[in-house]
């Protein structure tokens, strides 16, 4: 029952993904759309990418006349001769992924209007190489494509939507705007760099050469924002929240400083993971942490396999293309074998193994 209720939950999530993704037929097309910028736009020589949430899409003119809005009814605005044409079909896309050349200043939550030529999804098939279709699959992509005539595009307003993402420019902004002192100008943007990647996962302004020192000495997980940062952010949560307990049961409050401590570690936890973005790896270091601190705050025993299938559970609810990912089955697998090992290996003092080992 539980692999039939999987089997069929993976199944409409992934006909809901792929059911708003650009039809092969219609690829290399022009559209005019109507959006708000998330995340944090990516910024290069060349061009400026950036995800945008669509609001409306129409058709460019047709035969002089301009296409209408897309709606719940699927009406296009152009006549029905002519709506028989694949190539003037209204596509159902929710979030693009755009790439504006030339000068522009981008932020989370401006409303903008333009025409953009769009294509399907798609990546290399290389055997072992990084899945770029599933990658965009997963974030949820309609299409990618780049802004036509960007002399052209109008900023309609900035709105107050993702609030989350503003704050993380706001941060990532006043940290490469600090004042340094260093000669070499070089190192210190490569350490501004990285204290962007460690505070909001923002890894865009590293570069190969950085990345390539970290894959050699082999700590390149630092830069990975998951389960050893979130579960710092959670120990310095439990401390606060200990501390907080034990003033609030002194004041006469029916609460342990255990529970405290666990509501302030995953709250710690949960807004670290918003500020690096919410990526995958916070994602399975949340779900874990959640798992552990619910048993905490319901007073349950917890056991570790039990534990371990429940967030795995979880994890699969929430996003059941994560199981396809190398970094699910490495961090699942690397729980699981601490898991049997401890388990089977009880943990012992030094103290009584230094007494077993010269007992005569």
């Amino acid at each position: 029952m539980a692999v039939s209720s999987g089997i069929l939950w993976a199944t409409l999530w992934g006909h809901s993904l792929l059911s708003n993704v650009l039809p092969l037929a219609q690829d290399k097309n022009d559209y005019e759309v109507t959006g708000i910028v998330g995340g944090i736009p990516e910024r290069n020589e060349r061009a400026t990418r950036f995800i945008l949430d669509i609001e409306s899409i129409r058709l460019p003119q047709v035969n002089s006349a301009s296409s209408a809005e897309l709606n719940d009814e699927d009406q296009t605005g152009v006549d029905r001769d002519e709506k028989d044409i694949p190539h003037l079909n209204v596509p159902s896309l929710k979030r693009l992924q755009l790439n504006w050349y030339g000068p522009v200043d981008l932020e989370a939550g401006q409303r903008w209007r333009f025409t953009v030529r769009l294509r399907s999804p798609g990546g290399f098939a290389n055997p072992g190489g990084f899945d770029y279709r599933l990658w965009l699959l997963r974030e949820g992509i309609s299409a990618t494509g780049y802004v036509r005539n960007p002399a052209q595009a109008q900023l309609i307003e900035v709105t107050r939507r993702y609030p989350i993402d503003r704050f993380r420019r706001s941060i990532r902004n006043m940290i490469l705007n600090i004042e340094s002192d260093e000669s070499d100008t070089s190192l210190s943007n490569t350490a501004k760099h990285l204290l962007v990647a460690l505070t909001i996962g923002d890894k865009k302004g590293l570069s190969g050469q950085v990345w390539q020192k970290f894959r050699v000495t082999g700590t390149i997980h630092l830069l990975v924002i998951s389960g050893l940062h979130i579960g710092m952010a959670a120990a310095v949560g439990m401390f606060i929240g200990s501390l907080l307990g034990r003033c609030l049961a002194l004041a006469g409050f029916n609460c342990t400083r255990i529970q405290v401590g666990a509501v302030i570690a995953l709250a710690f936890a949960a807004v670290y993971a918003l500020l690096a973005g919410f990526s995958l790896p916070t994602q399975r270091a949340l779900i874990m942490l959640f798992v552990f601190l619910a048993a905490i705050l319901w007073k349950r025993s917890l056991r570790p396999w039990p534990a371990f299938i429940w967030a795995i559970t979880i994890q699969a609810l929430v996003d059941p293309l994560a199981a396809l990912s190398a970094g699910f089955c490495l961090s699942y697998g690397a729980v699981a074998v601490f898991i049997w090992y401890f388990s089977s290996h009880p943990r012992v003092s030094w103290a009584a193994r230094l007494n077993a080992h010269w007992r005569p």
